[in-house]
């Protein structure tokens, strides 16, 4: 089961040319989404940090998120401002290498969850 999570792991280690996912709303921002140039919820530095390494190495970074539409400028202006600037897919995961996401499990922990509780 290991195997799965080295693979994401490796993807960290050589990111060259690998696409990655990274999610706005409690990963690179602490907080959720705002509709307004007024509010602006402090940058995740860990996150942002590991975003502008991982563009440094060259993989391709698309920041995603399921903000509304309308949301689109603000977040826009606040990736800017956080030296973030990365190509936005809002509402779509397509196919990548890793992603970044404060909601995302591992496949493999989710099955030995299931067996450590016995719930299959």
């Amino acid at each position: 089961m290991q195997n799965k999570k080295n693979k994401a792991l490796d993807v960290l280690k050589n990111p060259m040319g690998k696409l990655i996912y990274v999610d706005m709303d409690n990963t690179l921002c602490d907080g959720t989404y705002w509709l307004d140039d007024k509010q602006h919820p402090p940058v995740n530095e860990d996150y942002a940090n590991l975003v502008r390494y991982l563009d440094d190495k060259g993989a391709f970074i698309t920041i995603w998120t399921a903000r509304p539409i309308k949301a689109f400028t603000v977040t826009y202006k606040w990736l800017g401002a956080n030296n973030l600037m990365a190509p936005i897919a809002m509402r779509y995961k397509g196919p990548c290498d890793l992603m970044l996401d404060d909601k995302c499990l591992n496949a493999d922990d989710v099955l030995d969850f299931i067996k450590k509780h016995k719930l299959n």
